[in-house]
C-alpha cells in the first residue's frame, strides 16, 4: 500500500514521536510510506490577526528552514511541504490524519490521495478552540485510536484501538535492577498542565521528607518558572533535557522507581510502558492505555488522577519492600517487550488493508 501521514509537526512530543514510529515500521513491512509536515504550521482555529501565533509561525519557519528537526529515524519518504493543503500531498492508497485542524482541512480530500483516516492520538479539545474540535469528532468518518479509554471518548465507534509500541533499544536484554538503599525515583517533566507537575512534585516532597536515602531524576521540557524552588529543594535531583534514543534509555537504566502523574486528558501515557520494558517500578495515574498494557500490582502500581497521597504511599512501600520493587520491575520488563513496534503495526496494516478493500469494492 502507499501510505501518507500528515503530521502538524515535527517537534519532540509523544504523539508525533509515536506516529513516526508507526510510520517507520509500516515501512518496514514492506509499504511505500510518506509522513508529509508543514514548514508553515497551521493556526489551529485561531483567526489571522492574533499576532502572537503569527510571530509562533514565523519562528518555526525559521527553525524548519535553517535546522530541521532529525531527532528521529524514518527509513521512508520525509515530505516537507509549505503548508497543509491537498495540492501538496502525494497520491495514495491511505492517507492517515493525526491532527484535528488537518482533519477538518482534509476530510473531503480527493479519492485519489487516499481513503482517509484519523488516527487519534488524543482527544485534542486541549488543542484549539473546543466548539471546532468537537465539531471535527462530530464527522462521521474513520478512526483508530490508541486505548480503549480514549476510544469510549469519541462520539462516534473508532474502528480499533492499536496501542504503541517501544523503539528496539527498549526490547533488548537490560541489566537487573538492584537492590540498593540508594534509590532513584524518576519522573517525566512536562509542560502541559494535564501532565500535573504540581501533582508529581507534591509526591517527590512528601517522599524527600521521609527518606534520605532517595535520589531525584527528571527529564523532559524546560522547568517552568514557579516549579524550580520545588525542585531545588528536592537538593538531590538531576535533570535531562528532551533525551532521545540511547540517551533516553540510559535515564531510565538509572531509574528504580518511576512516577507518571498524567490526569484523564492523557490518552496513552508512553513513559510507563518504557520505564516498564527496562525493569522500573511504576508507579502510574490509571489513565490513558495505562490500563491495557499494565495490570495493577502484578506489572504496575494505579493511582487515581490527583491522589498524591495514594501515590505517594505506593512508592513508599516500593521503597520499603525491596522483593516488592524488584519483583514488580521483573514482571513488567516481561509485559512490556511484548509490545513492539512492528506487531502493532502489524495491527494496524490488518485495518488499513480491510478498509481499502471495502473501499474499492465500495467504488
Amino acid at each position: 500500500m502507499k501510505i501518507t501521514f500528515v503530521l502538524p509537526n515535527l517537534r519532540l512530543y509523544g504523539g508525533i514521536k509515536s506516529t513516526i514510529q508507526m510510520a517507520d515500521a509500516l515501512q518496514q513491512l514492506g509499504h511505500d510510506v510518506t509522513i508529509a509536515h508543514p514548514l508553515i504550521e497551521g493556526r489551529d482555529g485561531q483567526p489571522w490577526w492574533k499576532p502572537r501565533k503569527t510571530a509562533v509561525q514565523a519562528a518555526r519557519l525559521a527553525q524548519n528552514l535553517i535546522k530541521p528537526p532529525r531527532w528521529f529515524n524514518f527509513s521512508g519518504t520525509l515530505l516537507a511541504i509549505p503548508y497543509c493543503s491537498e495540492r501538496f500531498l502525494p497520491d495514495a492508497d491511505v492517507l492517515v490524519l493525526t491532527w484535528w485542524a488537518d482533519v477538518a482541512k482534509l476530510h473531503n480530500i480527493n479519492e485519489c490521495k487516499g481513503k482517509v483516516v484519523h488516527f487519534v492520538r488524543s482527544y485534542e479539545t486541549w488543542g484549539g478552540p473546543k466548539a471546532l474540535v468537537n465539531e471535527v469528532y462530530g464527522l462521521n468518518i474513520p478512526r483508530i485510536c490508541n486505548s480503549k479509554a480514549l476510544s469510549a471518548q469519541l462520539p462516534h465507534e473508532s474502528l480499533c484501538a492499536i496501542t504503541n509500541g517501544l523503539d528496539d533499544i527498549f526490547v533488548t536484554d537490560h541489566p537487573a535492577k538492584s537492590q540498593t538503599t540508594r534509590l532513584n525515583i524518576g519522573v517525566l517533566y512536562r509542560q502541559q498542565g494535564w501532565k500535573r507537575m504540581n501533582d508529581a512534585l507534591a509526591v517527590l516532597t512528601n517522599i524527600k521528607r521521609e527518606n534520605t536515602g532517595v535520589r531525584f531524576i527528571l527529564f523532559g521540557e524546560s522547568i517552568r518558572p514557579e516549579h524550580e524552588p520545588l525542585i531545588k529543594a528536592l537538593r538531590d535531583c538531576e535533570y535531562h533535557q528532551l533525551p532521545a534514543g540511547k540517551a533516553l534509555l540510559k535515564v531510565y537504566q538509572e531509574i528504580d522507581i518511576f512516577l507518571f502523574t498524567s490526569d484523564e486528558t492523557e490518552a496513552f501515557g508512553n513513559p510507563p510502558l518504557e520505564a516498564m520494558a527496562v525493569g522500573c517500578a511504576v508507579v502510574a495515574t490509571k489513565v490513558g492505555a495505562i490500563p491495557d498494557y499494565s495490570v495493577h500490582a502484578e506489572s504496575a502500581l494505579h493511582c487515581e488522577p490527583r491522589d498524591v497521597k495514594t501515590m505517594t504511599s505506593s512508592i513508599q512501600r516500593l521503597i520499603d519492600d525491596p522483593g516488592l520493587r524488584l519483583g514488580l520491575g521483573t514482571t513488567a520488563k516481561t509485559a512490556a517487550q511484548a509490545h513492539r513496534w512492528i506487531n502493532q503495526a502489524e495491527k494496524l496494516e490488518a485495518v488499513l488493508k480491510t478498509m481499502t478493500t471495502d473501499h474499492h469494492s465500495e467504488a
